[in-house]
């Protein structure tokens, strides 16, 4: 009897990388808009914002550690590359502030 082997699926991948954009989208924003808001003289509207910087921060963990997992297992290695270089890119984002801010 043949073996059929089946091939691993793109689902999994795509959602990381979706998961990666959404994260690093509500990271950006959170910083960019929430910082005003929490330094505006108008009383505390920055909670919904904080919490968006964490749901975007656990989704771009999320896609970090997804990828590494999906890199060390076989099969659509491109995929689990893009997401994983996705999920750096804040981190990289936030080490170059960090040493932009040094001067």
């Amino acid at each position: 009897m043949a073996e059929t082997r089946t091939r691993p699926g793109v689902l999994a991948p795509i959602l990381t990388i979706l998961a990666g954009i959404v994260g690093a989208g509500l990271l950006y924003i959170a910083l960019a808009v929430g910082v005003g808001v929490a330094l505006s003289g108008n009383g505390s509207g920055a909670d919904g914002y904080v919490i968006m910087f964490i749901a975007g921060g656990l989704l771009v963990l999320g896609t970090i550690v997804a990828g590494l997992f999906g890199l060390l297992r076989s099969g659509r290695r491109v995929l689990w590359g893009i997401a994983l270089g996705i999920g750096l890119v804040p981190l990289a984002v936030i080490v170059l502030l960090v040493i932009d801010g040094r001067g």
